[in-house]
């Protein structure tokens, strides 16, 4: 299945550059997200590149009670974002999830 998902934010590209590059706003970001019970967040740089990994505890929705035996009550959930060099026009990445026990990911550009 294929969709799309654009997210901008308001400022110039050094400054949304400095929020990419800053750990608190992930971390910020991860404990607002519905459902996460922890998140752990580690950012690394590599030159002009960011890798930043969310580790994070998720809730399962309530669900019906007959399929509430095949489900976890809590779901661990990765994702890896890189983001490449920025420059005047922004910067791109790339985002990868992967939800443990689960036959899924999501990959994007």
């Amino acid at each position: 299945m294929d969709f799309s998902h654009a997210v901008d934010y308001a400022g110039s590209p050094d400054d949304v550059w400095r929020m990419l590059t800053d750990q608190h706003f992930y971390e910020l970001r991860a404990s607002r997200l519905e459902r996460v019970r922890a998140a752990e967040v580690t950012l690394t740089r590599a030159g002009d590149q960011i890798s930043v990994v969310t580790k994070a505890t998720v809730g399962v929705p309530q669900i019906d009670p007959r399929l509430r035996s095949l489900l976890p009550t809590e779901l661990t959930v990765t994702a890896v974002e890189i983001w490449g060099a920025h420059s005047a026009e922004g910067a791109s990445g790339t985002l990868a999830v992967d939800v443990a026990g689960v036959p899924a990911t999501i990959t994007g550009r």
